[in-house]
């Protein structure tokens, strides 16, 4: 299933599709008074259908034989043996039929039983109802508009712009956060750049009843994460079991139905872990290995040397995959490459925010015809926290002692910038205070004053309004801001709009909705113990599985400082190479959304000499990608 399901209120359903520009698929639309719903699929293999059954054709057009629904859906679903049993249907359902019977038993409630990714629309012809839901995680995007004939919605969102009537004007306050804030804060969790669409969030339904009036949304959440229950006291031993126990099944479920796997692979614990995961259940099932693709640039004698010296993320790199005996294929970011992805780009459409690391490995994993990249990225926010957020939680309840004792064990150089990271997240809600404390904090670091960051136009700047958490007081406070925060968001609507370009879709375990319920569940010395940061994860993946050795090598899993300055200095190279070519490009004329930006201080900026003493890589790739100047 692909991006972009899609619905409107006339047959412009066919337009749509083509909007999203997706290769190699086949359309299916069906309409019907005044109402059409559209889906696009790439030919399964055959292989993949025997394994998977989501794989399989089925048709939009209503259930004639029952209650009038049709579906169009982008989904996976995991645990599919329970759901199945509750329904009392064979296992070998469809996932689009299964979700559909859910529907029938559960009705909007059907979202609570459904684990796994997906966005889908059901309209029920019966009721006159549109009913659309997306996964807790927010991994498969759904993006709507209410337009001046009806509603539209779809998972791509080129194909919302050109639904009927849709109103494809920019969103000024949109664009100035996105401009200004940079490194947080600058994504919502339902605005786009266009004034007129709409992301539904993670963990949320839609209901839209059609009538005599114009029809309008209802959303509500169907998952809260607050609500994950504490979980009992037990030995860290029994936790870490059964946090590998649902780990390995997340895998487990992920590989399902696909003949070639691939996996990230860097030198931190989430994807260390799902790579070798991945690794030994592919093993088992008596497939190929995965192919493990690494952002880091290829290692040279002069890395490996510095590898050896510091313990560097080649290292961690290398090790695992030493022990599961898998290839790394490595990233390579030329000028070139840097120019093209930003000249060809537009930040208004989400799969340009791409990492452009990412997207050579995307381009890897096509050639190589490889549909699924298992990534272990979503650990930061629950399983594998750092637990930091715990000492603002100790000085706020008093517990001064235990805050003592834990900071010298763990931080040792850090232990200034830590009492001063906590006792700002642990004073009240008062600007003052926190200003204060803010510029204490940068006296006692001696960190100098830079210039600023953003090259949004000055005039705009009270434009820009971000939604920021706020500060987190406790472990489960900062996993649920996380949750909430910018990063999960962007990064998941990227991949999943730029993998689909490219034939890739991502999958990841660590976001399971039962591994962040038990994940927010847990106390917090499971996540900041006196021995280790993460201290859950360590445990875990030094257990044997499946009678096999540990999972990670000792040299990956406490390691506690992921060092990558040779992957950022390839990105800086590659930059500073491309400025001769923006600074070209832009004396060519003035681009038509330069009232957004400082175009004066972005001029000055494109100096090579400038950037090395202060890069400004993010804020600059933001404000070119954002001027749009391949128009």
């Amino acid at each position: 299933m692909l991006p972009s399901e899609c619905a409107a209120a006339d047959v412009g359903v066919g337009a749509m599709l083509a909007a999203a520009e997706l290769p190699g698929v086949a359309s299916t639309t069906w309409a019907a008074g005044g109402v059409g719903l559209g889906e696009q699929r790439r030919p399964a293999q055959a292989r993949a259908r025997e394994r998977n059954p989501s794989q399989e054709k089925s048709s939009l057009a209503p259930d004639r034989r029952a209650d009038g629904l049709a579906i169009a859906a982008w989904a996976r679903l995991d645990d599919r043996r329970a759901l199945s049993s509750a329904l009392g249907v064979p296992e070998c359902v469809a996932d689009r039929e299964l979700i559909l019977r859910a529907y029938r038993r559960w009705g909007v409630a059907c979202p609570r039983h459904l684990l796994g990714d997906y966005a889908f629309a059901i309209f029920d012809s019966h009721r006159q109802r549109l009913f659309c839901a997306r996964d807790h995680a927010g991994v498969r995007p759904l993006y709507y508009a209410q337009a001046k004939r009806g509603f539209v919605f779809a998972s791509a969102l080129e194909s919302v712009l050109a639904g009927p009537d849709v109103d494809a004007r920019l969103d000024d306050a949109t664009v100035a956060t996105y401009l200004k804030f940079v490194g947080w804060g600058t994504w919502t969790s339902s605005r786009t750049f266009f004034r007129a669409v709409r992301m539904l969030p993670a963990g949320h339904s839609l209901v839209v009843d059609r009538g005599r009036h114009a029809v309008r949304p209802r959303l509500w959440r169907h998952w809260a994460p607050e609500n994950a229950p504490t979980l009992a006291p037990a030995p860290a031993g029994d936790f870490a079991a059964a946090f590998l126990d649902l780990y390995a099944t997340a895998v487990r479920e992920r590989l399902a139905g696909d003949d070639l796997v691939a996996v990230h692979l860097s030198g931190g614990l989430d994807s260390s872990s799902t790579a070798a995961l991945a690794s030994r259940e592919l093993r088992r099932q008596g497939r190929p290995p995965p192919a493990a693709f690494c952002w880091l640039p290829a290692p040279t004698a002069e890395t490996r040397f510095a590898t050896a010296a510091a313990g560097m993320e080649f290292g961690m790199v290398e090790a695992t995959a030493a022990q599961e005996g898998l290839t790394v294929q490595h990233a390579r970011l030329a000028p070139e490459v840097f120019f093209g992805a930003l000249i060809g780009g537009d930040a208004v459409h989400p799969w340009t925010h791409t990492n452009l690391l990412d997207a050579a490995v995307q381009r890897q994993a096509a050639a190589l015809g490889t549909p699924v990249l298992l990534s272990g990225f979503g650990g930061d926010q629950a399983i594998s926290s750092s637990g930091r957020a715990h000492y603002a939680k100790l000085l706020q309840s008093g517990r001064w002692r235990e805050f003592g004792v834990l900071a010298k064990a763990r931080e040792k150089q850090r232990s200034a910038r830590v009492a001063a990271d906590a006792l700002l997240a642990a004073l009240p809600d008062d600007a003052q205070a926190r200003h204060a404390l803010r510029r204490l904090r940068r006296r006692l670091l001696q960190r100098p004053v830079k210039p600023g960051k953003h090259f949004l136009h000055p005039a705009l700047a009270a434009l820009a309004r971000p939604e920021r958490p706020n500060e987190a007081r406790g472990v489960r406070q900062r996993q649920l801001a996380a949750l909430a925060d910018f990063r999960l968001r962007p990064r998941l609507e990227a991949e999943a709009a730029s993998g689909a370009r490219r034939g890739v879709e991502y999958r990841y375990p660590l976001l399971d909705r039962r591994i962040l319920e038990f994940a927010l569940g847990l106390p917090p010395e499971m996540y900041l113990h006196t021995s280790a940061s993460r201290f859950l994860m360590r445990q875990a993946l030094g257990l044997a599985a499946d009678a096999e050795q540990p999972l990670l090598p000792p040299v990956v899993r406490w390691n506690e400082s992921k060092r990558d300055r040779f992957q950022w200095q390839a990105y800086t190279d590659a930059f500073v190479a491309s400025l001769p070519a923006f600074r070209e490009r832009l004396a060519g004329g003035t681009p038509s959304r330069s009232r957004y930006v400082d175009m004066p201080r972005l001029l000055a900026w494109l100096d090579a000499k400038r950037f090395r003493r202060y890069p400004r890589l993010e804020g600059l790739s933001r404000a070119l990608l954002f001027l749009d100047l391949q128009t």
